[in-house]
């Protein structure tokens, strides 16, 4: 009986001994990533967004209609839809998308044409990669008039399509998070999520001088490029076309484009094969959304992880 006892009482001290162990190795995980000592950004938090709805953040946009607001939208697993947020973190509208499906949203870009401003939201991840294309949709960005003043609830409205590009891949879709529009070329770019040697494809923008009346149209994406940056998340071409600008979980690549002789900027061909800086991006739970200030002269970073935060960082010239 005495043994049996003694018996009792190790395996007792073991288990407890056990739940320690694990309760510090559960304690140390969620400790926050460590930060290298490498220069880094500074990092403002410019708001958290407090919209529930807005559960797994995975694409932004500064907006080019509303005054201090960004556009938004989640990942899979949510309905074909977008919203406008206020800087200081409150939801001014939420439009669904008329016509358009929400396979796995990933990024969103604005593309600003003569006195119009359209919003591209890209049905483009493929964690699966048992899609045959990837999906850009085009809409006109809504102008929402109580966006600044904060009066009333968010506006819920409908949006109509002016186009899908329906975009096939040179040997298959593989796996993408990041769009964005480059206004001095009118081209879609699209990043690759690879591990390595990830691809960059463009797109040619449509011209839509002519009525598309919410039309699929099928086209080929172009390969560009390809680079050392893994695992991209997001990108965003700046407003005049100059920078570039692609992120992971960890970090932010900033592309500078050159001037040729005659003026014109180089290709992205050419600028995605120079050095290109990196930087640190702030300890955030996944660093899954990025767009440029109006400027260019900084960047705002948001995760997917609600109440979502967005941090603003200023770049170097």
């Amino acid at each position: 009986m005495a043994v049996n006892k003694g018996m009792r009482i190790a395996g007792a001290i073991l288990v407890l001994a056990t739940f320690v162990l694990l309760g510090q190795r559960s304690q140390t995980q969620k400790q926050p990533m460590p930060v290298d000592d490498r220069p880094v950004p500074t990092g403002t938090r410019i708001t958290s967004v407090l919209d529930r709805e807005i559960n797994e953040c995975s694409g932004i946009i500064l907006s080019s209609r509303n005054k201090n607001c960004f556009w938004m939208h989640n990942d899979s697993g949510d309905y074909p839809r977008m919203f406008l947020v206020h800087f200081d973190g409150r939801t001014v509208g939420q439009f669904a998308i008329r016509g358009a499906k929400a396979i796995d949203w990933e990024d969103i870009a604005i593309a600003e044409i003569g006195n119009e401003s359209f919003l591209v939201l890209g049905d483009i991840g493929g964690n699966a990669q048992r899609r045959r294309t990837i999906t850009l949709y085009v809409v006109r960005e809504p102008i929402v008039e109580t966006a600044s003043s904060g009066a009333g609830a968010p506006v819920k409205q409908k949006c109509e399509l002016v186009c899908a590009l329906e975009v096939s891949i040179p040997l298959g879709v593989t796996n993408y998070e990041s769009i964005a529009f480059d206004p001095v070329d009118r081209i879609l770019l699209i990043v690759e999520k690879a591990s390595s040697n990830s691809r960059v494809y463009s797109v040619v923008f449509p011209d839509l001088s002519s009525p598309l009346a919410g039309r699929t149209i099928p086209v080929t994406a172009k390969e560009i490029s390809s680079f050392d940056i893994h695992s991209a998340t997001a990108c965003d071409v700046s407003r005049d076309g100059s920078r570039m600008v692609i992120i992971n979980s960890d970090y932010g690549y900033l592309f500078q484009r050159q001037a040729n002789a005659d003026g014109t900027l180089e290709s992205w061909t050419s600028t995605l094969t120079h050095p290109h800086p990196s930087f640190r991006l702030p300890n955030l739970y996944q660093s899954e959304a990025v767009c440029f200030a109006s400027d260019a002269r900084s960047i705002y970073v948001a995760s997917e992880r609600a109440p979502t935060p967005v941090v603003e960082l200023q770049l170097e010239d």
